[in-house]
């Protein structure tokens, strides 16, 4: 009896040993945990040198413009006068010839600058209105340029900080190889009907090596770092809207700049300015060249490894 009960606990472990040698057979192996790195989408800051150099569509336009017309209609305006005595017939007799001086002289038309004649406006015998233009002349010697420039951008320029030394370039319609220099010349206080820009004129001589009428259009390169450095002593970045939030703590504005030698982003604090079309403008806490995340912050922790998004091709 005895020999029978130790014989069943002996099969009993031997089963046991088995039973527990064949499932640590059958189980994978457990792998040890690894660390997700988040793909995140990137903004690269752009130089604020870029930001400064715009083009705007220009039109050319004569330097010089007059339009010539006589001071008096082309008959006679009859004056009449009683004479009480003889002074006063002579004072009325010497006013009366200075009025016929006068008229004679304002009967010949003399160009107020050299230049040439681009429209005449009318025939020989007509009758002649007083005031009325009777050809328009416009000068040879230098063509002006003219744009529209927003208002965003002349209000942070004062004429007397204008660098008039600074002269952008400008390219013709009709040979867009060859860029002109030009020079600023002034612009309008007044807004242009219809729009929030003003006119503003630049100024250059005739191109020797190209027919340029007024009317004909342009494309005019400035660089507003140049024209008014003292309107452009801060640096200035534009980045998307969604590249910037609000921490819950300090109530203060930042990005999350991404470190592409360890791989993790962290947030910097920074100073925003106005709102554009482009995105938001940032004054201070960025620098030219950074990369800061522009979609999914909320999800983002101080030193969290990432790595760019890339988007598969034909995406």
């Amino acid at each position: 009896m005895r020999t029978t009960l130790k014989q069943s606990t002996l099969k009993l472990s031997v089963l046991t040993i088995i039973t527990s040698l064949w499932l640590a057979g059958c189980s994978k192996p457990v792998e040890p945990e690894t660390d997700v790195i988040r793909p995140i989408k990137l903004f690269n800051v752009v130089d604020t040198g870029m930001q400064n150099l715009r083009e705007f569509p220009a039109t050319v336009i004569a330097n010089e413009e007059a339009e010539i017309s006589f001071r008096i209609p082309g008959e006679l305006v009859e004056l009449k006068v009683n004479y009480d005595n003889v002074k006063t017939r002579l004072e009325s007799a010497t006013i009366a010839v200075q009025l016929v001086q006068n008229k004679l002289e304002d009967s010949v038309l003399t160009a107020p600058f050299d230049g040439r004649v681009a429209e005449t406006m009318v025939e020989n015998y007509q009758f002649i209105q007083a005031q009325q233009t009777i050809l328009v002349l416009q000068g040879s010697n230098a063509l002006d340029i003219s744009i529209q420039v927003p208002e965003s951008i002349l209000k942070n320029l004062r004429e007397d900080q204008v660098n008039r030394e600074y002269q952008p370039t400008v390219v013709f319609s009709g040979n867009s190889n060859e860029e002109y220099k030009v020079s600023y010349k002034e612009h309008s206080t007044l807004v242009t009907p219809g729009t929030q820009s003003y006119q503003v004129w630049f100024t250059l001589p005739v191109p020797e090596d190209l027919t340029v009428y007024p009317g004909m259009g342009a494309m005019l390169s400035m660089d507003l770092s140049r024209v008014s450095p003292g309107a452009n002593n801060v640096s200035q970045f534009v980045v998307p809207m969604t590249a910037v939030m609000t921490d819950d703590t300090s109530n203060q504005k930042q990005v999350w700049v991404y470190d592409a030698d360890t791989g993790t982003v962290n947030p910097e604090v920074v100073t925003l300015g106005r709102i554009t079309q482009s995105g938001i403008t940032v004054l201070s806490g960025l620098n030219a060249g950074d990369q800061i995340a522009s979609a999914g912050l909320n999800r983002l922790e101080p030193g969290m490894k990432v790595k760019p998004l890339e988007r598969e091709r034909g995406l």
